[in-house]
């Protein structure tokens, strides 16, 4: 199926937003977790209203964007890590929608996800968290900061798209 212009040019344009908020995180250090879990969430958008396909297209752009032309590689990594999880997460969420599955399955999914994205940062470059010599508690401490985080930005997501997106999506009938 081809796309239309609106539809690609829809996307440019969230491409864009996310894109915005990723420099912006890099220039303001203080909300570098909050703008770039904001520029996540575009994934989201696309995914939701564009499909998997796109979604796909979208992460594979944001990420060679971000590569070129931001400043600071390790938050493209940082950002690229949130929009995977967002963009499993979405997918299945498809896959169950299709199938008529329960919300329990959805849930345990969703944690199964998280936990397949968190531990191989944390096991694998600690030393995106932490310069110094990381011993076995502070591991299992950020472990546990991580799985709060990734509580709390679940949550936001689902706020995000609910009653943000869910208000904006009014005013743009036109994508459909």
């Amino acid at each position: 199926m081809f796309l239309t212009a609106k539809k690609t040019a829809f996307a440019g344009m969230t491409l864009t937003v996310s894109f915005l908020l990723l420099l912006l995180g890099s220039v303001l250090e203080v909300s570098t977790l909050f703008f770039l879990a904001a520029a996540a969430f575009c994934i989201g958008i696309v995914i939701r209203e564009l499909g998997l396909r796109m979604g796909a297209a979208f992460w594979a752009a944001s990420i060679l964007l971000g590569v070129l032309l931001a400043p600071n590689k390790f938050y493209v990594l940082t950002y690229g890590t949130m929009e995977g999880y967002l963009f499993l997460r979405e997918t299945w969420w498809i896959f169950l929608e299709r199938r008529q599955k329960s919300k329990r399955s959805y849930f345990l999914g969703k944690a199964v996800i998280a936990q397949v994205v968190l531990l191989p940062l944390i096991c694998l470059a600690p030393q995106l968290f932490y310069a110094g010599e990381l011993t076995w508690p502070l591991r299992i401490g950020f472990l546990a900061a991580g799985e709060v985080f990734c509580l709390v930005a679940d949550m936001a997501y689902d706020v995000f798209q609910r009653q943000i997106w869910g208000k904006l999506r009014r005013h743009l009938d036109w994508i459909s």
